[in-house]
C-alpha cells in the first residue's frame, strides 16, 4: 500500500487489509492477536470513533461483527514471533504474496 500514515494507522490499515483479505477468501478468523494495546483499545472499546482514523476503525468493527471474530487481544511484540517476520520478509518483496 503506497501511503504515509503513522505507525498506530499503518498498524490500523493491516488489520483491515487482513480482515477484508479473510472475508474475500471466505476465511473465518475467530481471534485476532494484535501487538498494539492501544490499537486492541480502541478496537474492543470503540471510543476512538471521532479520531482520523475512526473510519476505518468502524470498518474493522463492521468486520469483526460480520465474521464474528470473538476475541481481540494484546499480545506482546515478542512472543507474536511469526507474525514479526512475516512483516520484516514483506519489507523486502515487491509484489503482495499470499
Amino acid at each position: 500500500m503506497e501511503a504515509c500514515f503513522d505507525a498506530k494507522m499503518e498498524e490500523i490499515m493491516a488489520i483491515y487489509r487482513g480482515l477484508v483479505f479473510s472475508r474475500d477468501c471466505g476465511l473465518a478468523p475467530c481471534r485476532l492477536e494484535l501487538d498494539v494495546s492501544i490499537v486492541v483499545k480502541w478496537i474492543n472499546v470503540g471510543n476512538h470513533l471521532d479520531s482520523l482514523s475512526g473510519n476505518v476503525l468502524a470498518e474493522i468493527s463492521t468486520l469483526i461483527s460480520s465474521l464474528n471474530v470473538i476475541y481481540v487481544s494484546h499480545v506482546p511484540r515478542l512472543t507474536n514471533n511469526v507474525t514479526h517476520g512475516l512483516a520484516k520478509n514483506a519489507l523486502k518483496v515487491v509484489d503482495d504474496l499470499f
